[in-house]
């Protein structure tokens, strides 16, 4: 006469759900793929489900006078044949595509993220076949076999320089697919001078301006930073300006355009976080966004006569700490 909780559990949509009745005894399970299956609980019914008896989908509010609303898909009923299963197949050269749910058959309505992964040296091109475009993960809804190629390109020698500027321990610069990950040590980048690894363009003149998006950044003292600048040269004691991301999760500019390096501004921030420095005649400005189009300013400073032709632009890490390292992951690198 009374409903009994059997188990219960977070769970994250969507789920597979499936009830089955082997004589008297009542089985409950989940699934992530509908595949693979968990069983929920279990209970045995003596002369308490007998011949005829229903099976169905439910929805309930909890609350009569609202209303809930689902929608099931990939219904099974009983007596009923399975689901066709489909296959998906995939090729790629100079990478590889991965599969999620894995596997590569699935049931009818299955909605499979298909993921593009560059070898070293190339990047991700595009989709074709059963998939097209260059969104990447993408998905796939199976409603018949499906064939998917991933095609990459060859990235291009980068057109960018790097070196460690007054640094006990070398650092390192790597990019693949797109994405640049500076390893650096040194013991700040303030004060009359700086140490830390740059990777920057040479030998600028005019205007200019470098976007970065720092997708992560992982170091031992909170003072680290990673960022971009605008500079003079590769002297240590060079004229700069910068906006960088601490490792204890805040923004912060700062220039130099004397002798002495002053803070501009600082606040909290969360990553991912693009930032941006541009040169416009004698006056340079910074800028930090959250998805790269919106931009919020967050410092300017007039270099009259102290920043000249030829400069630099370019990404930097410093450590705070001589002898460690801070490692960012750099996107969407836009050079001058």
């Amino acid at each position: 006469t009374w409903t009994s909780l059997n188990s219960s559990g977070a769970v994250t949509l969507p789920l597979w759900v499936k009830m089955t009745k082997v004589g008297n005894v009542m089985t409950a399970y989940t699934s992530t793929d509908g595949t693979t299956w968990t069983q929920r609980g279990q209970q045995t019914f003596v002369g308490k489900m007998n011949d005829p008896f229903t099976a169905g989908l439910f929805v309930t509010a909890n609350q009569d006078g609202t209303t809930g609303t689902a929608q099931f898909s990939n219904v099974q009923w009983p007596g009923s044949s399975s689901p066709p299963q489909y296959t998906l197949s995939t090729s790629a050269t100079n990478g590889s595509v991965t599969l999620s749910p894995s596997g590569g058959t699935y049931a009818s309505g299955t909605v499979v993220t298909v993921t593009a992964t560059p070898n070293s040296g190339y990047s991700f091109a595009g989709w074709s076949g059963d998939l097209s475009g260059t969104t990447n993960p993408t998905t796939i809804t199976m409603s018949g076999n499906k064939s998917v190629t991933a095609s990459f390109s060859l990235t291009p020698p980068p057109s960018y320089q790097s070196t460690d500027i007054t640094t006990t321990n070398a650092g390192s610069t790597t990019e693949s697919g797109g994405v640049i990950t500076v390893q650096g040590s040194g013991a700040q980048v303030w004060s009359n001078s700086d140490s830390f690894r740059y990777v920057y363009k040479n030998s600028l003149t005019g205007d200019a301006t470098i976007v970065a998006k720092v997708n992560s950044f992982t170091a031992t003292n909170n003072g680290a930073m990673a960022g971009v600048m605008i500079r003079q040269g590769t002297a240590a004691d060079a004229n700069y300006m910068s906006v960088a991301v601490t490792k204890d999760g805040n923004y912060r500019v700062q220039y130099r355009n004397s002798t002495w390096t002053s803070l501009n501004s600082s606040g909290a921030v969360t990553l991912p976080l693009w930032v941006k420095m541009t040169k416009v005649g004698n006056v340079l400005t910074a800028y930090t966004s959250t998805d790269g189009t919106t931009w919020t300013q967050r410092g300017q400073q007039t270099f009259a006569g102290k920043m000249n032709d030829p400069f630099t632009a370019g990404l930097f890490v410093t450590a705070n700490q001589d002898g460690t390292t801070g490692t960012a992951q750099f996107g969407n690198v836009q050079w001058p």
